[in-house]
């Protein structure tokens, strides 16, 4: 467990450091730290999303079985000892006839559980070694984004003129007062990503025992719409609000959002009802409570995010200069 984990605490850290360096050292670019900082942490969000995706989608096709995945196998080896067994038995008990002695097979009365002829065929899973290995390799990630979120909104402060005074000089508290915006600001995701951390990533190992890597996967697959979100951000980051890029990825953005992220839950249940054999309505009262109110935790924020997203698109795509429809009033 700690290889794959100490593997993601080297990459995610490691390539926001060599993006920033690169940004701001090479003779071509020369950007400001603020710039490389807030592309960077995009950059490796984006990268991390695509990896997670990937193995997601690896994990889900590769699943034969929603929820237990293990198939029946034959061991060859074990097949060709079986085949062995069985002609010593009959050559033993053709001796022991001959002989007049009784034959004593294995059986409920001797103290064995099993026949000889139940040997060769054992159950094996047939898990995907991604199942495990990328939840334990993304959970460096969730902690470094903490962090990293943190300084994009460091150095948005400190380009707005908030952290210092007329002085130059760093004010009494400022330092408190850009975490206490910072945590007010993006609590949400600070939150989502410390259960994540601290929730599912224990529940993923310890309670699954090796079951439901289908959904597992379907859940990393929600990381999809990610690389759209950071390019969105960094567009509006650079005043490109108006470009057809920022349409065609707020377009892109909204769709990978409700497919991957809002749909992805009723699918879910779609998919478990399937297995069941149980309409889609009948499952959540099919299924346990806690199972049920993690689904609902989970789907509320990704809500309340598409829920902005759409705001955004109706602001985006309003024709200029027509009054705003009602839905899309809201302030930020």
């Amino acid at each position: 467990m700690l290889t794959p984990m100490v593997a993601g605490g080297v990459v995610f850290p490691g390539l926001f450091l060599l993006s920033k360096n690169t940004l701001q050292r090479l003779p071509q670019l020369r950007w400001e730290e603020a710039d490389a900082v807030i592309v960077s942490a995009r950059l490796v969000s984006s990268v991390q999303a695509i990896m997670a995706s990937t193995a997601g989608y690896i994990v889900s096709t590769s699943c034969k079985h929603i929820i237990d995945d293990q198939i029946q196998v034959s061991s060859p080896s074990a097949a060709h000892e079986g085949g062995e067994s069985d002609d010593t038995n009959k050559a033993t008990d053709g001796q022991a006839v001959g002989e007049g002695r009784r034959v004593k097979r294995p059986g409920f009365g001797t103290g064995s559980c099993c026949s000889a002829r139940r040997l060769p065929k054992r159950r094996r899973p047939a898990r995907h070694w991604l199942s495990s290995a990328y939840t334990q390799f993304a959970v460096p990630y969730f902690i470094y984004d903490i962090y990293a979120m943190f300084l994009c909104h460091w150095h948005k402060h400190q380009v707005k003129g908030h952290g210092e005074d007329g002085g130059g000089t760093r004010a009494p508290g400022s330092t408190w007062a850009v975490v206490r915006g910072y945590l007010h600001k993006e609590f949400l995701m600070v939150l989502h990503h410390a259960v994540m951390v601290l929730v599912c990533f224990p529940l993923s190992v310890v309670w699954r025992q090796g079951k439901g890597d289908f959904f597992l996967g379907c859940m990393l697959m929600a990381e999809v719409s990610t690389p759209f979100v950071c390019l969105g951000k960094i567009l509006i980051q650079y005043k490109q609000q108006h470009t057809l890029l920022h349409k065609v990825n707020g377009a892109l953005m909204l769709l990978s959002f409700l497919c991957c992220r809002v749909l992805l839950f009723p699918y879910l249940y779609w998919a478990y009802g399937r297995h069941a054999g149980l309409p889609l309505l009948a499952v959540p009262l099919a299924i346990p409570a806690h199972v049920n109110l993690g689904a609902a935790l989970l789907l509320a924020p990704q809500l309340y995010w598409f829920f902005l997203i759409c705001r955004g698109a109706c602001r985006l795509f309003r024709p200029r200069g027509s009054p705003p429809p009602s839905p899309c009033q809201t302030q930020d």
